[in-house]
């Protein structure tokens, strides 16, 4: 009886073990890698969802965690070569707001610059990228006490 009673504590004991050694994968998403990002980026993306903080109608930051309406979006055609226009929607099709800004890529972290190429405007991490869809986060005006999340979806 002692036996299979030490055999048996023997058993749970190897088989909690295991449970507790075993390797899991982390819930993270991974880092996308240089060549996805520039594989990914070119092309026409519209800003779908936002959470963390966005500028309310006054102007100030506001905690915010919600779908983005096509009339309020600005969305970002990044070209080969690491220029980008930005446009808005007019109702029925997408009208350019600026052309010929300028962006880098180094790893995942995406900067872009006024048409000078020198004064920055923002700038992101790629969380991750794919043929379709886009998030970035980034400090709204800079500021890391205003973190904020952004999905695109990719539009051409």
């Amino acid at each position: 009886m002692k036996k299979l009673h030490f055999s048996l504590l023997a058993i749970l004991f190897a088989l909690f073990a295991m449970v507790s050694f075993t390797a899991c994968s982390s819930d993270d998403e991974d880092t996308p890698s240089p060549e996805d990002v520039q594989t990914y980026i070119i092309g026409m993306w519209q800003p779908t969802h936002v959470t963390g903080y966005d500028w309310d109608e006054n102007d100030k930051p506001a905690k915010v965690d919600q779908d983005i309406d096509i009339d309020d979006a600005i969305s970002f055609e990044f070209k080969q070569g690491g220029t980008f226009n930005e446009y808005f929607w007019t109702g029925n099709k997408w009208k350019i707001d600026c052309s010929g800004e300028a962006y880098t890529i180094s790893g995942n972290k995406l900067t872009t610059y006024e048409e000078d190429g020198i004064n920055v405007l923002d700038v992101y991490t790629i969380q991750s990228i794919n043929s379709t869809t886009m998030v970035l986060k980034y400090n709204l005006d800079g500021n890391a006490s205003y973190p904020s999340t952004i999905t695109f979806k990719k539009i051409k």
